[in-house]
C-alpha cells in the first residue's frame, strides 16, 4: 500500500535522552527552570507596584498571558506608560529601574528558551554535551559544546536579577 509506514520489528529499549548520563547538566537545566519561576513571581510584584494596583488583582492580570516573554513585555510597557503619566502615585517605584530589570529578564528568558527548547546531544567520541538549534539540516553543523559552567552562569545571572528585583521592591537592603 502506498503511503503507509513500516512498523518497527520489535522495540528493544525505551527511548531516553542523551543527557540521561549527564546529571550535572540535567540538574542545572532544572535549576534554571526553578529560578526563572522565582524571578517571575518577583516580577509580578514589580508589575503590581508599577500599576499601583491591588496585588491579588494585578498578579491575576500579570499571569494571565501564558508566555513569560509576554508578561515581561507587559511589565516594561506598563512602566513606560506610568513614566509618561508623571503622577505621584507611581513614584513609589523607580520606573526606569523597572524597565531596565524587565529588559534584563527578557535577555535571560531568551537564553532560557534556547536551553529548554534546544536539542541536546552528547558526542560519543569526546563525551561533550552539545546544544543544537533545531533548524533543519544545518542543525548538526551549528552544534557547539555547552558546558555546565555556561548553565551555572545563567543560574547565577537569574539569581542576581532576582536580588536586584527584591532591592527595587524594598525586600532587601543594599549590601
Amino acid at each position: 500500500m502506498g503511503g503507509t509506514v513500516a512498523m518497527a520489528k520489535e522495540q528493544t529499549e525505551d527511548w531516553k535522552s542523551t543527557l540521561d548520563n549527564q546529571p550535572e547538566h540535567l540538574r542545572l537545566i532544572g535549576l534554571i527552570s526553578v529560578e526563572m519561576s522565582n524571578l517571575e513571581i518577583w516580577l509580578a510584584d514589580v508589575f503590581c507596584d508599577v500599576c499601583a494596583g491591588k496585588p491579588t488583582i494585578m498578579q491575576a492580570v500579570y499571569f494571565a498571558p501564558r508566555a513569560a516573554m509576554l508578561r515581561v513585555d507587559m511589565l516594561i510597557d506598563a512602566a513606560k506608560a506610568a513614566m509618561a503619566l508623571k503622577e505621584e502615585e507611581f513614584r513609589e517605584i523607580d520606573l526606569l529601574r523597572a524597565v531596565a530589570l524587565g529588559s534584563r529578564a527578557k535577555r535571560l528568558l531568551e537564553k532560557r528558551n534556547k536551553i529548554m527548547h534546544g536539542a541536546w546531544s552528547v558526542v560519543p567520541e569526546t563525551k561533550e554535551v552539545h546544544l543544537e538549534r533545531a533548524q533543519g539540516s544545518k542543525r548538526r553543523e551549528e552544534s557547539k559544546p555547552f558546558t555546565t559552567e555556561e548553565l551555572r552562569g545563567l543560574v547565577r545571572d537569574i539569581r542576581l536579577l532576582i536580588g536586584d528585583v527584591m532591592l527595587l521592591l524594598g525586600w532587601r537592603d543594599v549590601e
